[in-house]
């Protein structure tokens, strides 16, 4: 049951369209400043560097535009976003809270999480930035504990299921 469950999950991660991702990986505006050249740096060897808005509100996408990538690159900044949406996923009565989601992920990772994300006071920014830099690092070992079939995702899935059930016409809220 739970490998059909992560089996769904990753189907529908495959066709999160662009503008979804977008809308999965913003931080608030006011960190900008303070991210734009260390994000660049840590991304840059991968080929995803932000592509920044030209203007913006309170939230700020990191990525206006998906059209510079190529499909391996929209792979990861899908694992991202799955990564993000799951960190900041905002249920009534979860087993786990955002903190406990957040520790359970750095749990997983050999390095320190970089000064610049570690330093972040929002929640859901920080946990954008941190989703984008675990795929920095994702080696296979990595990616299989985090998004394989008996992976952290996959447990988080399962105990969220019971509070996620949608009736038919139900959508989740952004």
């Amino acid at each position: 049951m739970v490998s059909n469950l992560m089996l769904q999950w990753c189907n529908d991660i495959q066709v999160i369209f662009a503008e979804k991702i977008s809308k999965l990986l913003k931080i608030q505006s006011k960190y900008k400043a303070q991210v734009i050249h260390p994000l660049d740096d840590l991304l840059d060897e991968i080929g995803l560097k932000p592509r920044f808005p030209k203007s913006s509100l309170q939230l700020m996408t990191l990525y206006d535009t998906l059209a510079d990538f190529d499909a391996d690159e929209e792979e990861w900044l899908r694992y991202a976003a799955h990564l993000a949406l799951m960190l900041n996923l905002k249920v009534k009565n979860a087993p786990l809270s955002y903190d406990q989601r957040e520790a359970a992920l750095l749990s997983l990772i050999p390095v320190a999480r970089p000064e610049f994300i570690q330093d972040i006071e929002d929640n859901k920014s920080r946990c954008v930035l941190t989703a984008l830099w675990v795929i920095t690092l994702a080696d296979d070992d990595l990616k299989e504990a985090i998004w394989g079939d008996d992976s952290l995702l996959q447990r988080w899935l399962e105990d969220f299921k019971p509070f996620l059930e949608l009736g038919e016409g139900d959508k989740v809220a952004q």
